[in-house]
């Protein structure tokens, strides 16, 4: 329905399943430079929303109880002028005042958590099997569909948007990237809070070296799936190098 580089940013925007004022801003900037009527948008982006909020509540960050007494309803109260404003915002409207460190349990903590209760679940079922004496194959088959959850959990898992929660996930995913049998689902994550950061806080000091040094291309920023498809077209290359020197 609409460019890729929209559909880009409408997916970033939603990746935490809210959207603030800000970013919906930003998509009307980004969808009348391309000529897309902003009703239309606004329709597509509920729309999207309305999936997204379906997801199971053991995704949605919890707010913390600390915060309960600056709540009215669904709004958050500013705690410099008491001015109310919705969950993710990142400046008062009124005051101007900057919201940090507002959120107690970081959205990388809150993966660490749910990935923990995959692999015990799973650790169980292999440890009973393993003591039923069952084929090797089927444990490694149970390993594998363990990763597969996991991986999973982690694809659907939602990008953060205010600001301190994001800085803290990218550096917590970039830490991740090479860990073992989920490294794919860890970079792609990687990607998506990088778009998220270039999208939402393009000028920011704290953000502008992350995303520089993700977005460069650079072996250090290949998967080993990539690593792994150079090295055999570079060692495809030499083979057939060597070949045209035999013949000559």
């Amino acid at each position: 329905m609409f460019s890729k580089e929209l559909e880009e940013v409408i997916e970033a925007a939603l990746a935490d399943g809210t959207i603030t004022d800000k970013e919906r801003a930003v998509l009307h900037k980004r969808a009348a430079a391309e000529g897309v009527d902003p009703d239309e948008l606004d329709v597509v982006i509920d729309g999207r929303l309305a999936k997204t909020k379906k997801q199971e509540d053991w995704l949605k960050p919890t707010p913390p109880s600390t915060l309960m007494s600056n709540k009215v309803g669904n709004v958050m109260k500013c705690p410099n002028c008491g001015a109310p404003y919705q969950p993710g915002t990142v400046k008062c409207a009124e005051c101007g005042h900057v919201f940090q460190n507002m959120q107690v349990v970081y959205s990388s903590v809150k993966m660490t958590d749910g990935i923990n209760q995959i692999m015990e679940k799973w650790a169980d079922k292999i440890e009973s099997a393993t003591k039923e004496g069952v084929k090797e194959e089927i444990v490694d088959r149970l390993s594998c569909e363990k990763d597969d959850e996991v991986g999973e959990y982690i694809k659907n898992f939602p990008i953060p948007s205010s600001k301190d929660d994001l800085l803290e996930f990218i550096t917590s995913m970039a830490g991740r990237r090479h860990s073992g049998s989920n490294e794919e689902e860890y970079n792609a994550k990687l990607k998506e809070a990088i778009n998220k950061a270039r999208t939402f806080f393009p000028d920011d000091p704290q953000f502008e070296p992350l995303i520089k040094r993700f977005t460069k291309l650079s072996w250090e920023n290949l998967s080993t799936g990539q690593k792994i498809l150079i090295g055999v077209i570079l060692a495809l290359l030499f083979l057939f190098l060597m070949m045209a020197i035999g013949e000559i």
